[in-house]
């Protein structure tokens, strides 16, 4: 027996794989924070990475050397600065699919992947 690919699979033929059940959007968002949060935190470090590549090649030929300044205090206050935007990113991470259920979009429920 041939078979067409062109015709749809009939009814009584089982999928090879079975389907995953629908997982509940908040878990689906739930699994998925620790890569977030690492994307986070790996951004952060490159963003200031970049920072002090700027502050020692580009900024001393706009200002004067004494007027750059890089030290333990600044690295702190841009830490602390971060990780309180990393905590907003957060809530917010926490709030989208809580606005699933507000708006009713869908059945409510994501694929698992």
């Amino acid at each position: 027996m041939e078979i067409n690919p062109y015709h749809a699979p009939k009814k009584d033929i089982e999928p090879e794989y079975p389907a995953k059940p629908a997982v509940s959007t908040f878990d689906w968002w739930e699994s998925r924070r620790l890569r977030y949060n690492g994307g986070l935190v790996l951004a952060g470090i490159l963003a200031f990475v970049g920072y002090v590549v700027v502050c020692f090649t580009l900024l001393p030929r706009v200002l004067d050397a004494s007027e750059i300044e890089v030290n333990l205090f600044t690295t702190l206050f841009q830490g602390v600065g971060y990780l309180l935007m990393i905590g907003i990113a957060n809530l917010f991470y926490f709030l989208l699919p809580q606005q699933n259920s507000w708006v009713k979009c869908g059945s409510g429920s994501m694929p698992s992947v």
